[in-house]
């Protein structure tokens, strides 16, 4: 009998992730509706690993871009060249690497 409690609150757990997941998906405006349609199947088809992923992938503290790319800049040597972690040279630099 306990295991059928048991069993019965892991069901109702999963169900709701599963509501709570779906409802965020429409909400990604830069996914396409078969993107989104089939991330709905993905949480719904693999409950517990689709419904992980898919709320970490939309959680709300990540940073919202535009939903376009930058525009290129007007000069050409305004481009930063980056040689190493952290490490960043203008174009008219000598790169000294001895």
């Amino acid at each position: 009998m306990a295991i059928i409690v048991v069993a019965n609150a892991f069901l109702c757990a999963i169900v709701t992730i599963n509501i709570v997941a779906t409802v965020r998906v429409p909400r990604d405006d830069l996914s396409s509706r078969m993107q989104r349609a089939g991330q709905i199947a993905f949480i719904w088809l693999i409950p517990i690993l689709g419904t992980t992923l898919t709320i970490y992938l939309m959680r709300n503290d990540l940073p919202r871009g535009a939903g376009t790319y930058p525009k290129e800049p007007a000069n050409i040597e305004d481009i930063v060249f980056i040689s190493g972690p952290g490490v960043t040279h203008s174009e008219n630099e000598d790169l000294d690497h001895g």
